[in-house]
């Protein structure tokens, strides 16, 4: 009689059934994780259906009240911008980029403007250096007549204005307004459309014929979120009476709008 032991039975070969899927809460969780990504791509389709559904006329400018104008001011395939925006001692230029560029083509240097007095003027960054825009301006009636208009102060149902100061140390910590924007279904989908488009560029924020600010649009949301996206802030705006003179203008779109 063997006095040695007998060796317990090898366990069955691992299997991807075994390791993977056997019990039955993870085929569940695999099952509500497939539902769960087909409704974020049918809600996401819907959202993006609904806000591209209606192909909105265009709009015309005007200098009385607001108008939110598309600079385009961004090089894209088949478009060479015409504008560009040019802050200088806390208001807004548009002017021609047409000596930067060909600065560019022709491959010479760029110039910098590195004094302390433009240091002070435009940048967040204290080390930065700043470009010399020597484009000629433009009147703000040429950019109104060769720039699409995005959106108008019917467009908008309140405004409120928050005060902020960058967070840099002296002398660059500079205090800044920011107007918080509420949209109407019309200026949601708008702009959605727009952006969406001209992802980078600025928009030129004219009221009754003088330019409060230029905005760069940043990237556009996805369509399941844009859903949300009810409000804008416009920023950074110098002037504080320029932030409260936007804020009171859209305000007083929405007490007519409440009066009919």
């Amino acid at each position: 009689m063997s006095s040695s032991e007998s060796s317990p039975p090898l366990p069955p070969p691992a299997t991807l059934y075994g390791r993977v899927i056997r019990e039955r809460g993870t085929v569940r969780i695999l099952v509500g994780a497939a539902i769960m990504g087909l409704l974020y791509w049918a809600y996401s389709a819907v959202m993006e259906a609904r806000l591209n559904e209606t192909q909105w006329p265009a709009l015309s400018p005007s200098k009385e009240g607001l108008v939110v104008l598309g600079l385009r001011d961004v090089n894209r395939p088949g478009w060479r911008r015409k504008y560009v925006a040019v802050e200088s001692n806390k208001s807004w230029q548009i002017r021609r980029p047409d000596d930067a560029e060909a600065a560019e083509e022709e491959g010479a240097p760029e110039e910098f403007d590195d004094t302390p007095e433009a240091r002070d003027r435009g940048g967040s960054n204290p080390g930065a250096t700043h470009r010399v825009a020597r484009g000629p301006a433009v009147t703000i009636e040429e950019v109104m007549a060769s720039c699409p208009v995005v959106l108008n102060g019917s467009h908008f149902t309140g405004a409120s204005v928050e005060e902020r100061r960058e967070n840099l140390p002296p002398p660059f910590d500079r205090t800044y307004w920011v107007v918080h924007i509420s949209l109407t279904e019309e200026g949601r989908s708008r702009f959605w459309q727009f952006r969406r488009k001209h992802v980078g560029e600025r928009l030129v924020w004219v009221l009754n014929g003088e330019i409060v600010t230029c905005t760069q649009m940043n990237d556009a949301p996805p369509p399941y979120l844009s859903v949300f996206e009810r409000s804008l802030s416009i920023q950074p705006i110098w002037v504080k009476a320029d932030a409260q003179r936007l804020a009171d203008s859209l305000n007083s779109y929405r007490r007519q709008a409440s009066a009919r």
